[in-house]
């Protein structure tokens, strides 16, 4: 039980909350199981815009990164206090607004 629960990515008390939810109160184990979905989902959500940022500058023109005006924006965003996805999307969504543009300094 234990490999298993290590396996889906419970931690230590996370596995004795469970263990100890069979013997108490009904439906316990289902709050904690629905917690570590909405965990996991975070988690992919950051290792999904990760990737993308990571694929995003291996296909820049330019040779140095941190000269591209998109790397730079995406800097700014998370200076401001943007997840990198939320700094993605506005990217994205200010490149269609305005393709050829480069986007707006601060």
């Amino acid at each position: 039980m234990i490999l298993l629960y290590s396996d889906a990515g419970f931690s230590l008390a996370e596995q004795k909350a469970l263990m100890a939810s069979r013997a108490g109160e009904a439906g316990e184990w289902q709050r904690i199981a629905r917690e570590k979905l909405a965990e996991l989902d975070e988690q992919i959500a950051r290792a999904q815009a990760a990737r993308e940022a990571i694929s995003h500058g291996l296909r820049c023109r330019h040779k140095d990164v941190t000269q591209c005006p998109n790397f730079d924006a995406g800097i700014r965003a998370r200076l401001a206090g943007q997840s990198l996805a939320q700094a993605h999307r506005e990217l994205h969504e200010a490149r269609v607004a305005a393709p050829n543009t480069p986007p707006p300094r601060s």
